[in-house]
């Protein structure tokens, strides 16, 4: 048998250098200890470039790239081949030209039979074609995981050879599936379609990948995890391969809930907009409009929309205003959001113009830029033409009261108005300082202006009147004036006619002198023949000046008799006593709002008065105004009740003290929610809101009512201006409540703002006032009306055992306050006069005093000073109560210095009377 070949017999001594210097696929190279290339073959010339005698002795560093080179990758290899026997590599390796690829290469240390470290051999082979494909894999497999995430769809793959399926996690985010408890198997999808579409979809999916075709669609209900079907649009795409065979389909689901809801949300502005009587548009950049609603169409005699949509939105307006909306508003529009102005559209057929309220805002696409112009605008002609009606009625008025004043002012007949028993000065007419001489008459009583007049009769004669009610007329009425500093007491002859001025509970509370200085007449009758003629001329002028008088009393009382008609009337009805009780009740309600609001009437003409004279005074001192805002509150609780009024009250717990005028801080607390609550509608809100801000105190009254038009708002404050003073206003008065507010405010050194956003959407007044150092009182040194010591409000408190001693000579006030007080549980006993009071005190020691101030003979002053010079045993310190109709701040202060504990003003409330004499008897409870 023949022995087979050796491999030296065949290849030669060397036979393996012979193979690897002739491998092509392959680099294979080797180094010394060092790194140095020793050996190239054929496969290293092809893969790096490099000839033999280019490379051989270089080291192998120059293969690797320059950052690989800066890291120590070489001398790494070697080292771990070094300590390991192989290193393996998988990197970017440089060629000659400066060329990159990837290589997979792997060192192998090289060593003796002794096993010292001969050098390495080096085997690399170009790998970048599959590490390409695997980036493309990689980057392709991102791009899906990223569109997979980006999507708001979910994404499923159904994989038919082997009937399973691959859903995102978006099936979590859309219908709250967890993708752990979610099925692979294509029954868990086919379980939540809905029960009614469920054959017709899956038959149609079917359909598609067992009959050939690509796309799938369908639209149906599928089961959300909270139980809820969610309306999706389903799409799918077959994939199938060369022999046309279905290998999987791949799908997005969207949930159509909000494109749904935006339809249906869309249909519903549709219909609001096509039934809304405004004008309702919108229109392009370009000025064409897109949509105008049946109103807008009618409003401007267009019939369709497309007629609409051929007309530039330019000519929608009046000749004379394009101008300004094109190049002034729309721009402005489109710079801030939104605008509203007043302006005249035309009509189409008859070119009439149409005034309209233009509210434009801009409507924005996805990405947040102005893509449109909408509108939704009123129609204000009418409006427009009843305030131009207005405007001429205020002219109107205006003239009349200025002419009325001027009557006032220049009637030849002398007029003068006194307040209380004092009978100070509070109007006096032109006329009048040339009967007396100019001196200064306003805000002091008579004997202290005409001091002179002390012993003639005239206090007596102002007295009686104040006092009977019963009015005096005198002719050729004597009177010796001291008409010019230091000179002679001169005589004059009067005319003369007093009236008492009633209050709306019958009190008197003043006298109106009324009269024509007649002297000349008188002087010239004493001529006798002579004067004749001038004593003729002078009893014409008389004459006319009684015709002049009657003409301005009768204008005077038209404003004044208003109310009276309603309280005769029912007074009438009333005393017949054939009335059943709730009519009764009716009218003594009706009586009782119409004489308060003929006071209020004349207190706010008064208050007019005094502003105007610049005599209104302020009685100053320190004011705790959170007390001011809980009695104002107090006083408006019926008001708000009656009208089902939420009240809130927010009053700051800091410093809230200021100086001022309690009363007429309450007046403007009171007129600011007395407002707020005459114009809110019931079921409305009102609040009232104290604060501190930096150097000052805001008390804040704001409403959900009818609002204050922009017009009227900068006349808010004005004097007989109203926003409403046509025959047919909701609302009555004079408008000056909110004109004597911003006066008092003033005059605390403070302001007053009014803010509303428009008709129908509420009003803000905001009360500033100087937050100022004021020396706080002792317990000891505080002295304040009982009537803020509680709340008035809810039932009388209970006097039982309590004996009152009341002193007032009116007999209907007697009756008054006895039934009031008895009602209560209090024994009650009541005299006419001071005398008689000071008797019955010594005799029946009452537990508290009741007195009037005015009163014949002796008043309350005199009655109360005589008391405490009693001792204590026989009643000097017996607790008194001035009620009165002396209301000014001076009066309290004279009543307190006289030695009243308290002062109350007529007319007086039932509760708070008996409030006052419950606290002065210690009974708080």
């Amino acid at each position: 048998m023949q022995s087979e070949p050796s491999v030296q017999e065949l290849f030669g001594e060397n036979p393996y250098n012979a193979l690897v210097a002739e491998i092509r696929d392959f680099a294979i190279f080797l180094t010394d200890s060092e790194g140095r290339i020793v050996s190239w073959n054929e496969g290293a010339r092809l893969l790096f470039g490099y000839d033999n005698d280019e490379i051989i002795g270089q080291l192998a560093h120059v293969l690797f790239v320059p950052e690989d080179c800066e890291a120590g990758i070489p001398q790494q290899e070697l080292d771990t081949a070094r300590a390991e026997g192989r290193a393996e590599d998988v990197r970017w390796h440089l060629r000659k030209d400066g060329s990159r690829f990837w290589a997979n290469g792997v060192v192998t240390v090289l060593r003796d039979d002794k096993g010292e470290l001969r050098g390495f051999a080096k085997i690399a082979r170009d790998d970048t074609a599959r590490h390409n494909s695997e980036d493309e894999l990689r980057t392709s497999k991102e791009r899906f995981d990223l569109v997979a995430t980006a999507t708001n769809d979910a994404i499923w793959d159904w994989d038919l050879t082997n009937d399973t399926v691959w859903w995102n996690e978006n099936v979590k985010t859309l219908f709250g599936y967890p993708l752990a408890e979610v099925d692979s198997s294509p029954d868990w999808w086919k379980e939540r379609v809905h029960p009614d579409d469920r054959e017709e979809v899956v038959h149609s999916i079917h359909d598609t990948i067992d009959g050939g075709g690509q796309t799938w669609t369908s639209e149906y209900r599928f089961l959300c995890a909270d139980g809820n079907y969610a309306p999706v649009f389903d799409r799918g795409y077959v994939q199938r391969n060369e022999a046309g065979v279905p290998q999987r389909i791949l799908g997005t689901m969207m949930d159509l809930t909000v494109q749904k809801r935006l339809a249906e949300e869309r249909k519903i502005f549709e219909r609001l907009a096509d039934n809304s009587p405004d004008f309702i548009g919108i229109c392009n950049l370009e000025g064409q409009s897109i949509y105008l609603n049946d109103a807008a169409l009618n409003l401007v005699g267009l019939g369709e929309l497309e007629e609409a949509k051929r007309v530039p939105v330019a000519e929608f307006f009046f000749p004379e205003d394009r101008d300004f909306v094109l190049n002034d508003f729309f721009p402005n529009v489109i710079r801030q959001g939104q605008g509203a102005t007043e302006i005249r559209f035309r009509h189409f057929q008859t070119g009439a113009a149409i005034w309209m309220v233009y509210v434009v805002f801009v409507v924005r696409d996805a990405d947040g830029k102005t893509a449109a112009l909408a509108t939704v605008s009123r129609d204000i002609t009418a409006k427009r033409q009843s305030e131009a009606e207005r405007e001429e009625l205020l002219r109107h008025l205006e003239f009349e009261r200025a002419r009325l004043a001027t009557v006032f002012q220049k009637v030849p007949a002398f007029v003068a108005i006194y307040r209380g028993a004092n009978f100070v000065y509070e109007v006096v007419n032109p006329a009048y300082y040339q009967v007396v001489g100019h001196r200064e008459l306003i805000g002091k009583p008579v004997l202290e202006a005409i001091p002179e007049i002390m012993g003639q009769g005239y206090i007596e004669l102002l007295t009686g009147v104040f006092t009977t009610g019963q009015p005096y007329e005198g002719r050729e009425v004597m009177v010796r004036l001291q008409r010019e500093p230091n000179g002679p007491l001169e005589e004059r002859f009067l005319n003369l006619l007093y009236q008492p001025l009633r209050e709306p509970d019958g009190t008197i509370s003043g006298v109106f002198s009324h009269g024509v200085d007649i002297t000349e007449q008188v002087r010239a009758r004493r001529v006798v023949e002579e004067a004749r003629a001038e004593a003729e001329a002078l009893r014409l002028q008389a004459e006319e000046a009684n015709r002049l008088k009657d003409e301005f009393l009768a204008t005077l009382s038209h404003e004044l008799r208003t109310p009276l008609n309603a309280i005769l009337g029912w007074s009438n009805l009333i005393q017949t006593g054939q009335l059943e009780p709730e009519d009764a009740q009716r009218g003594l309600a009706t009586i009782e709002r119409n004489a308060r609001a003929q006071a209020q009437l004349i207190e706010d003409i008064l208050d007019v008065s005094r502003m105007i004279t610049g005599k209104m005074r302020l009685d100053v001192q320190s004011v705790d105004l959170a007390r001011i805002i809980e009695e104002a509150i107090n006083t408006a609780l019926p008001a708000t009740q009656a009208k089902d009024i939420r009240l809130q009250r927010v009053l700051d717990a800091g410093a809230t003290t200021v100086a001022g005028d309690p009363a007429r801080l309450q007046q403007i607390v009171w007129n600011l929610l007395s407002n707020a609550i005459k114009f809110t509608p019931k079921g409305g809100r009102v609040q009232i809101r104290l604060e501190r801000v930096s150097s000052h105190i805001e008390i804040m009254v704001s409403d959900s009512g009818q609002g204050i038009a922009p017009h009227i708002l900068p006349h808010i404050f004005d004097r007989f201006r109203q926003a409403d003073s046509s025959s047919t206003r909701s609302h009555g008065g004079l408008g000056l409540g909110l004109a004597i507010v911003r006066h008092l405010a003033e005059l605390h050194g403070g302001s007053i703002e009014a803010y509303s956003e428009g008709l129908g959407k509420g009003s803000v007044f905001t009360l500033k006032l100087p937050l100022v150092a004021v020396r706080q009182q002792t317990r000891e040194e505080r002295r304040s009306h009982p009537t803020t010591d509680r709340p008035i409000e809810g039932e009388l408190p209970h006097l039982d055992g309590l004996h009152v001693l009341v002193v007032d000579d009116q007999e209907d006030t007697r009756i008054f306050l006895t039934v009031v007080l008895a009602k209560c549980g209090a024994r009650v006993t009541a005299v006419a006069s001071a005398s008689e009071a000071f008797e019955t005190l010594l005799e029946l020691r009452p537990d508290v005093l009741l007195s009037d101030i005015g009163m014949p003979d002796e008043d309350g002053y005199s009655l109360i000073r005589r008391i405490r010079a009693l001792p204590p045993e026989q009643g000097g310190h017996t607790p008194a109560t001035a009620l009165t109709a002396f209301a000014r701040a001076e009066d309290r202060i004279k009543a307190l210095r006289s030695g009243f504990q308290s002062h109350i003003p007529k007319p007086v409330e039932p509760l708070e009377l008996v409030t006052v004499i419950a606290n002065l008897a210690g009974r708080h409870g």
